[in-house]
């Protein structure tokens, strides 16, 4: 309060709800990683219960029985992040954006069926990418033992997977040439000017 009895009000900055969606290889992991370590809170997708299925269904479900189960696992995880933010900014690895895009190269029905607009919408979304040759080397570089390792060891369905990425209207990095430490600076700048597609 002011000597005139003026009350000055502190403007608030709300959490923010940040994604960061790509092929694998391109440095999602890093990224929100990093940003966790500047005081986001991290979440990974799919999580809870849908984590513990998560190998199964990628072993053995059909493309369509595949979207459906990330589907509903998003719809989860938007519940969580929901509550999360109560208490903080988010970075999500990986949203629907990625169920769509793999599904979508997958079987293109899937277009058919997908409406996101029931899904809470991250303040910022981000599609990190990288060159093939950038992609598949980092790729091969990490240990396996992963789920979606049939995919991830594919060059030509990632790229097709980039392709579809590239139509979804997120805001894009290319991590190619750049560090981890560099994309998290550029992510910053992006959320301090406000502009998100």
């Amino acid at each position: 309060m002011r000597d005139g009895g003026e009350i000055i009000v502190a403007e608030i900055r709300p959490n923010i709800f940040v994604t960061l969606d790509g092929v694998d290889g391109v440095g999602k992991t890093t990224v929100a990683q990093l940003l966790a370590a500047r005081g986001y809170i991290y979440y990974k997708s799919p999580s809870g219960p849908f984590a513990d299925l998560r190998r199964e269904i990628d072993q053995r479900a059909l493309p369509l029985e595949r979207y459906c189960f990330y589907r509903l696992a998003t719809e989860y995880d938007a519940q969580q992040i929901r509550v999360l933010l109560e208490t903080g900014s988010v970075v999500c690895d990986r949203y629907i954006t990625s169920t769509v895009a793999y599904h979508m190269a997958l079987d293109d029905r899937i277009r058919g069926i997908h409406d996101a607009n029931v899904l809470m919408k991250p303040d910022f979304a981000f599609l990190l990418h990288a060159c093939p040759e950038v992609r598949d080397r980092r790729i091969r570089a990490r240990a396996g033992g992963r789920s979606d390792a049939v995919f991830e060891s594919n060059s030509a369905f990632l790229n097709r997977v980039a392709d579809v990425f590239t139509t979804l209207g997120l805001h894009q990095i290319d991590t190619s040439d750049m560090t981890p430490e560099e994309v998290v600076s550029l992510i910053e700048r992006v959320i301090t000017r406000g502009t998100s597609p």
